[in-house]
């Protein structure tokens, strides 16, 4: 189940947010964050994943990551698809890292 649900028209462009919130201290993003669009099926959509377009670079208690999604994109029909954004995220008060996803539900509507 998404963490939260964006409507966008065919064609928009805008940032989908991820994020991770350390329970104490701080936490370090470790690496690039990643994101995954997948459709209605579960099945990954073509070409509409690899590294997020940005991220905190700094140690606080909540980080984000964040991808420009394209809408425009051939492989994104109308429809409804559930974003994946994946941040790897060290804790300045054990220095574990751990993995963090927040799950975007993403409904297209048509033109």
């Amino acid at each position: 189940m998404p963490d939260i649900v964006i409507i966008e028209r065919k064609g928009e462009k805008r940032p989908l947010f991820g994020s991770a919130t350390a329970s104490s201290g701080t936490l370090t993003v470790s690496g690039t964050p990643t994101y995954a669009v997948y459709d209605s099926t579960g099945t990954a959509v073509s070409g509409q994943s690899g590294n997020v377009t940005g991220f905190d670079n700094t140690a606080l208690a909540t980080v984000r990551a964040w991808v420009n999604l394209d809408t425009s994109a051939a492989a994104l029909v109308a429809g409804n698809y559930n974003v994946v954004i994946t941040i790897l995220a060290a804790s300045s008060v054990d220095s574990m890292t751990r993995t963090y996803e927040t799950e975007v539900g993403l409904v297209i509507s048509g033109l």
